[in-house]
């Protein structure tokens, strides 16, 4: 439950780093920065503006730091190694943390602010410096147009608006005064919502629940219910199916087993592990993804830079027979001419050719040669480097494809490696353990057919099979590499297996998809191309509508 009133109590759990040193400073991912402090003992202090799992805490879970630091970690190390945290407290009834800290050098002392806005999409973390303006910030807006804040460095900070034509439960006459005019219309914990800030729903009709307003209607009982309740907590999560569901202040009426915790911290670090294992797999699958749409982009922006300069170079013939004009004319031309006027052959017409008065007849002439020779040169060199990079985001949108379809870490481990190899991802370390995922299997009227996952799988099945069995793919659509095992496989199965070679294609959702099928033998990979690159010859081509060989209507 992250909603303002959770997080009065997170903030007062937060106050044991108070007096506490920043040892050290992560990013796990983008958004997401841990603290290392030493207070006695080390804490770790997460706070995170992912748009579902914003979230402030100490955990007991190990983080790390992405091979490519990002710009917002190497910000506040700069400014906060060592830093020491002097008060931690929650802006009144809003889902915001602010951590007060100073930072000591020999220069003398400094003191900045650090924000966790924790408002599901709209979360945040900003540092901002002495003086109230915004060092930098995780997440910068240019302009809010209903919110009026820029979050930008050099900006001054602005809180979060407050909500318009809402309170805080604060005062019991007027929180008294304002149930007596409740019409019971609705639910009465939805009526204070519309009323009153910092609270979820699911809080306040726990709050009503326990007051027992709905039977006494008596409104002082439910304020000094709400108001011990933000005194003192009992901290918990709920457990169902024996998953976590939730994590809680105190204890919410529910069909789960509720499960105490020494702190709301513990209680949430229980529920976000369960939460991040069950989801590491699309994390994992999502980074992956991330990493080959950025080199994509690039290869995109790297493509329209050779085209400009290929179109940039594209009249280097007329500065060859500019070059020939001058040459064919030059008995006309003197030192120091400012231009010459020739008759051009090519055109059947007059033209008038600007010279280069400080260079002689002659030197004119090699200017434009040489200008159509660096052109030429330019054009063959871009026309080479456009084929690489058309080549480059072809094989991008073959990892896209493998990413997609990966059905287990293993898949995703082996795409990860070779996306190493290619550099589109840093080298880890040698000493980490190496998975091995198989190509998918799968029995077709008796012969084994195996159908490759990513492209290291796809080189491996054309290296390693038999000349003679049958090998399909689709026709100039990227998918994978399928071989039958086996030899003078009736057309019946080759269209059969084309089904499930052309599911696993970009043309899954397609139908009357062109499948090739050939033999091994006839089936090469050329030197120096890219993973699952080959080239083939004598196929012939069915086609069929995709079909999951997975289905359970099988």
């Amino acid at each position: 439950m992250n909603d303002a009133f959770t997080y009065h109590h997170v903030a007062n759990e937060l106050k044991i780093l108070e007096g506490g040193r920043i040892d050290k400073i992560n990013m796990p991912n983008k958004d997401e920065v841990a603290f290392t402090v030493k207070n006695g003992k080390l804490f770790t202090l997460v706070l995170s503006a992912n748009p579902t799992f914003a979230r402030a805490y100490i955990t007991t879970q190990k983080t790390e730091n992405p091979l490519t630091p990002y710009a917002f970690l190497m910000h506040l190390r700069k400014h906060l190694t060592s830093a020491v945290i002097d008060k931690v407290e929650q802006i009144p009834f809003e889902r915001v943390l602010k951590f007060s800290l100073t930072v000591k050098d020999l220069f003398g002392e400094e003191k900045f602010f650090l924000y966790a806005e924790i408002m599901g999409r709209y979360s945040n973390i900003i540092l901002v410096n002495g003086e109230g303006k915004i060092s930098e910030c995780l997440l910068h807006f240019e302009g809010d147009l209903s919110a009026k804040r820029i979050l930008l460095p050099g900006a001054v900070y602005a809180l979060p608006p407050a909500q318009q034509a809402k309170r805080a439960i604060c005062d019991k006459a007027e929180f008294v005064e304002t149930l007596s005019l409740y019409d019971g219309k609705t639910a009465v914990h939805n009526y204070l919502i519309s009323k009153y800030i910092g609270f979820a729903p699911l809080t306040l009709k726990q709050a009503v629940i326990k007051s027992g307003f709905e039977e006494t209607k008596d409104a002082g009982k439910l304020f000094d219910t709400i108001t011990d309740l933000y005194k003192s907590a009992r901290p918990c999560y709920v457990k169902k199916d024996g998953k976590i569901t939730d994590f809680y202040a105190f204890p919410y009426e529910t069909d789960g087993e509720t499960v105490f915790t020494d702190t709301l911290c513990e209680a949430m670090d229980e529920y976000y592990r369960q939460t991040f294992s069950t989801n590491s797999y699309a994390t994992g699958a999502n980074v992956l993804k991330s990493a080959i749409k950025t080199a994509m982009s690039r290869c995109e922006k790297k493509r329209e830079t050779l085209l400009a300069r290929i179109e940039e170079a594209e009249d280097s013939e007329n500065d060859r027979i500019l070059g020939e004009l001058i040459t064919a004319n030059i008995y006309k031309i003197k030192y120091g001419d400012k231009s010459v006027k020739v008759f051009d052959y090519y055109k059947n017409e007059e033209r008038e050719i600007a010279l280069d008065v400080m260079l002689a007849p002659a030197q004119n002439a090699q200017k434009f040669y040489k200008r159509y020779n660096k052109k030429k040169k330019t054009v063959e060199m871009s026309m080479e480097m456009l084929e690489k990079t058309d080549e480059l985001y072809e094989y991008l949108d073959t990892l896209l494809l493998s990413v997609n379809q990966a059905s287990s870490q293993s898949d995703l481990d082996e795409i990860s490696k070779e996306m190493e190899n290619a550099g589109i991802l840093p080298k880890k370390s040698k000493k980490q353990a190496k998975t091995v995922s198989k190509p998918r299997k799968y029995e077709v009227d008796g012969y084994t057919v195996l159908i490759g996952k990513n492209n290291v799988q796809n080189d491996e099945l054309v290296k390693n099979s038999d000349g003679g069995y049958t090998w399909l793919h689709t026709q100039k659509i990227h998918g994978s590499h399928t071989v039958i095992q086996g030899k003078n496989v009736p057309i019946e199965t080759i269209e059969k297996v084309a089904r499930y070679s052309a599911f696993f294609s970009k043309a899954m959702l397609s139908s009357n998809v062109p499948v090739d099928y050939t033999l091994i033998k006839y089936v090469k990979k050329p030197s120096g191309a890219m993973p699952g690159k080959v080239i083939y010859t004598n196929q012939q081509t069915v086609y069929v509508t995709p079909e999951n060989p997975d289905s359970p209507n099988k």
